[in-house]
């Protein structure tokens, strides 16, 4: 499996090239001088170029991610404490597991939509 972060995507550009390509939701982002949040996306392969395994991966990935964002932090690191078994060298895996606990640790209060703020482009 790659470990890398090599390519990523818009959410507008994962809308015209997803269904070609295998992608991953790395994570919700709001830029500097923009206030809608927007999904950033890693450009794994070509459908037909991404093995079985992978595509696996990709999905259990995912699944932790939606989790993540529906507030079901003990249920996302779970997820991720499995993908990063799967791929040690993830490090979007190893990322959600510190966010993961963190948020367990110390929940937020009121609302929370799990959009990160980037403070420079």
């Amino acid at each position: 499996m790659g470990e890398t972060t090599r390519i990523l995507i818009s959410e507008t550009l994962h809308a015209v090239v997803g269904a070609a390509f295998e992608t991953r939701v790395l994570d919700r982002v709001v830029v500097k001088g923009k206030s809608r949040g927007q999904a950033v996306y890693e450009l794994v392969g070509e459908k037909d170029g991404v093995p079985p395994e992978r595509r696996d991966f990709l999905r259990r990935f995912s699944g932790g991610v939606e989790r993540y964002f529906a507030r079901d932090w003990a249920g996302a690191l779970a997820v991720f404490e499995e993908t990063l078994r799967q791929a040690p060298g993830d490090t979007p895996s190893r990322l959600y597991v510190e966010r993961c606990r963190k948020l367990l640790e110390s929940p937020p209060t009121g609302e929370w939509d799990g959009v990160t703020v980037m403070r420079v482009k």
